[in-house]
């Protein structure tokens, strides 16, 4: 008796999962398991890069952690605010996201005379996040990619698009953690009540360990200590634990380390954003995320 026929579909899973099983054989498989933290911002300007730059800078300082940066933004800052540290660019993301048998490890590049790691953005980035939206399980491409990975790091740090976007979506998706940066003013707090309402989605249908590790106030002028702590009492009162004890300064050094091509741990390591960060490293190393938390 012949053996009864495969149907189409059964046979194209069939395909699938054997391609799927094939490419992961080439990906040794590493002895660590990374916390993946998505940094994330409804709106431009809150500090979203500087942060997510520096949170990896300082958590790399630490010798016996692997860290790895991932700019998944567009614009690419991560690399201006890095140029005076990279030596050319290896591979590109935008193929890496669209293939079936890549991983980011293939990409990773040291940041010079550091324990840093990164995975840079590029041009076709946004075009890349287009035709993503017409892929069949379109959120979960940068999960797939991370699959052998986060086998090789201790902390991956996802700097996102500040837009709620496919590549923010595939970030948040991808992530155990999500930090959210932002001002101190009313409508920014607007836009991360938006954001933390869209976590909550993504934690419901697509990432149930999804967790919010803290919203970051940036940008912080020490010349009004009465009104920031006004403010900082109003976003307690909202969002209550989920608000980080570590706030970020304004501080001049930043924009001139970016000028220059560099960390501020390399331009102006005593500056008051830089051990700001050294403490929002050492705040984030010991706290777990609200897991299911929803404004």
């Amino acid at each position: 008796m012949s053996e009864p026929r495969r149907t189409p579909i059964a046979e194209l899973a069939r395909r699938l999962q054997s391609f799927a099983g094939a490419a992961l054989k080439d990906y040794p498989k590493g002895d660590r398991r990374a916390r993946i933290v998505a940094v994330a911002a409804q709106k431009g300007g809150v500090g979203k890069t500087t942060s997510a730059v520096h949170l990896a800078w300082a958590l790399a300082q630490d010798p016996s952690r692997k860290v790895l940066l991932v700019d998944l933004d567009p614009q690419g800052h991560v690399a201006a605010s890095l140029r005076g540290l990279i030596a050319g660019r290896r591979g590109s993301l935008s193929d890496v996201l669209l293939a079936r048998d890549q991983e980011l490890l293939d990409l990773a590049q040291p940041a010079r005379d550091s324990l840093l790691e990164l995975v840079l953005s590029d041009k076709r980035l946004a075009e890349t996040e287009g035709i993503l939206s017409s892929k069949i399980g379109k959120e979960f491409h940068l999960r797939r990619t991370l699959e052998r990975t986060k086998t090789h790091y201790d902390w991956i740090i996802l700097d996102c698009p500040p837009h709620l976007g496919e590549l923010t979506l595939n970030a948040l998706v991808a992530a155990d953690e999500v930090i959210v940066p932002t001002q101190l003013s009313a409508l920014a707090f607007e836009g991360v009540h938006d954001l933390l309402d869209a976590l909550a989605k993504v934690g419901e249908h697509m990432n149930p360990n999804l967790g919010v590790l803290g919203i970051l106030l940036t940008q912080v002028d020490s010349r009004t200590p009465a009104a920031n702590l006004a403010v900082r009492r109003q976003i307690e009162s909202t969002f209550g634990p989920v608000v980080l004890k570590t706030e970020i300064p304004i501080n001049s050094a930043v924009r001139q380390a970016q000028m220059e091509g560099l960390p501020l741990f390399r331009f102006a390591p005593k500056a008051s954003a830089a051990l700001a960060y050294e403490r929002l490293a050492e705040e984030v190393s010991g706290r777990e995320a609200e897991e299911h938390w929803a404004p």
